[in-house]
């Protein structure tokens, strides 16, 4: 894709040089970073630029999950799906983008294409250069700037329409040198205590397999056999004339209180 910089440790250009080609820039940088958040500050400060997106080097390909069965999109329809979901999340207010990390066209929910809360990884878009990420932490960064732009702003953007392919963690170089076990337990150990139960951990019955994820609910639950308030609420509440009574005619048979009857037209 045009415009895109590749940054690795100087010590690694020419081997990045060999994957990517020769058109393509690369900033190899000399100074000693050993976390994901030093890195994508770095990338931040490297640049004016009023939005930034980062993508992970281990990314196949980018998928439109619209439909029965996932398509692969060439290297300019990516580019102009991360360019026009920029442009929606920076007018809609959201510091932070990025998509699906599910590649599975049964795992997309088509009621609800775009989210206001989640977390974001693989190809992260920073609007604004307000974010920063948290460099006490190492490997499990991404989703400690999530929930964070999430308890300063209440919304970030995420687009379950169209995911990155990545293989992750299966790339020799980068963070491979410094991202053991040790290091994301540390992460979550003390993600743990910066967000209590905010922050979600699934290991799946193997220590080596863990999922991360977030419980920020942003919508209220309705339900159609929610019961009503108890009766000394309801009487409070016609006390203060905030409960508006209604009389049933005589001849009508008074609805249950606590079921919706829905009829349908004949």
């Amino acid at each position: 894709m045009d415009d895109c910089v590749v940054f690795c440790p100087a010590a690694e250009e020419l081997n990045y040089r060999r994957a990517v080609g020769a058109s393509t820039p690369i900033i190899g940088y000399d100074r000693a970073i050993t976390s994901l958040a030093e890195l994508r500050n770095y990338v931040l400060d490297s640049f004016e630029a009023e939005q930034v997106v980062m993508l992970d080097d281990d990314i196949k390909h980018c998928c439109c999950l619209v439909g029965l069965t996932r398509s692969i999109l060439n290297a300019s329809q990516s580019r102009r799906v991360i360019d026009t979901v920029a442009l929606a999340a920076s007018e809609c207010g959201a510091k932070l983008f990025g998509f699906n990390q599910a590649w599975d066209v049964r795992k997309v929910r088509m009621c609800e294409p775009v989210r206001l809360r989640g977390w974001i990884g693989g190809v992260v878009g920073v609007v604004g250069r307000l974010p920063r990420w948290d460099e006490s932490l190492r490997a499990k960064v991404d989703i400690d700037a999530c929930l964070r732009e999430l308890h300063l702003r209440r919304i970030l953007w995420v687009d379950d329409r169209y995911s990155f392919e990545q293989k992750r963690d299966n790339n020799s170089g980068g963070s491979f040198n410094w991202k053991t076990q040790q290091v994301v337990e540390d992460d979550l150990r003390r993600l743990r205590r910066k967000w209590g139960n905010y922050f979600v951990v699934n290991r799946d019955g193997f220590k080596s397999q863990i999922k991360c994820g977030i419980a920020v609910p942003r919508k209220q639950s309705i339900s159609l056999t929610s019961p009503l308030p108890p009766d000394a609420i309801l009487d409070e509440l016609a006390e203060v004339g905030d409960l508006q009574t209604i009389e049933t005619p005589a001849h009508q048979t008074p609805l249950e209180p606590s079921v919706a009857t829905l009829e349908t037209p004949q």
